[in-house]
């Protein structure tokens, strides 16, 4: 399974979405960056990034939103971010999203400190370096709901470039023959 090929190879899987959250309050929307499996990120964490819990909790997440991508990302220490924002006509707005955005990934962007690792060689004879972490990590928990509701990520027809780019990385994956 890909997510299990994922967390043993400690990658992590973020989603800028080509779409936007929507909320019953459109103040929140035009405030909300994106999220992970444990806090909101909104524009107040353009300074220091912090995180918003109480506001993380008021997501729900559709499984059929981003399909098979939303649980990938979520239970890998991922993150799902709205592309819209990059949509903004102010520049001062779209360097406060950029900058949310890159401090979260950021936060994942540390190897491992400790991984076993391992040379291995195809049937060409190309050799490469295989690393595992010590310690089977395990998926976050994250809480699905399976119907939508009104703080659910609006579906719409430009979702299908973030779901046909995730399905491109699955297709990938099962071309190399990682199951």
């Amino acid at each position: 399974m890909l997510h299990q090929v994922l967390l043993e190879h400690d990658i992590t899987l973020h989603i800028l979405m080509d779409g936007d959250f929507q909320f019953e309050k459109e103040k929140v929307s035009k405030i909300f960056y994106g999220l992970d499996a444990a806090k909101s990120y909104t524009k107040k964490d353009f300074r220091i990034l912090i995180g918003d819990v109480d506001l993380r909790r008021q997501v729900k997440l559709s499984k059929n939103v981003l399909g098979y991508c939303t649980p990938l990302s979520l239970e890998t220490n991922g993150t799902i971010f709205s592309g819209d924002k990059l949509r903004l006509e102010k520049s001062a707005s779209i360097k406060k999203f950029a900058s949310v955005f890159s401090k979260r990934i950021a936060l994942t962007a540390e190897p491992n400190k400790c991984q076993f690792c391992e040379c291995t060689a195809d049937n060409n004879g190309v050799t490469q370096m295989e690393c595992m972490p010590c310690i089977y990590p395990t998926p976050v928990h994250v809480n699905y709901v399976s119907v939508r509701i009104i703080h659910s990520i609006r579906l719409h027809s430009r979702n299908a470039l973030s779901t046909l780019l995730c399905y491109s990385f699955l297709y990938l994956y099962r071309l190399l023959g990682i199951k």
